[in-house]
């Protein structure tokens, strides 16, 4: 779970699109970071999901988009010869 402790108010504004998706952004200024601000990009029709964050830091700018909901999530362990065997290494003090 991620506390966003220095966060300011919320501030819903005007409804637009993302990838073409009606899209309701939430802004919310991050109080730690001079000019640091989260738009959070919630899908205004069907289920409320989180499509995208936006998150200014100036000078940079970080994009972050979220899709692929209900879809199978196929998760299988490495192959044998990807993981390596820590017990083959030599021991030694550092």
């Amino acid at each position: 779970m991620w506390l966003f402790s220095s966060f300011d108010k919320a501030t819903k504004d005007n409804p637009t699109e993302v990838d073409g998706k009606p899209v309701i952004p939430v802004m919310v200024i991050d109080d730690e970071i001079a000019g640091g601000m989260y738009t959070f990009y919630v899908a205004a029709e069907g289920k409320p999901y989180l499509l995208r964050v936006d998150h200014e830091e100036p000078p940079y700018k970080r994009v972050t988009k979220i899709s692929g909901f209900n879809d199978h999530l196929g998760i299988q362990p490495p192959a044998a010869a990807s993981v390596l065997d820590l017990s083959k290494l030599p021991s030694g003090t550092s």
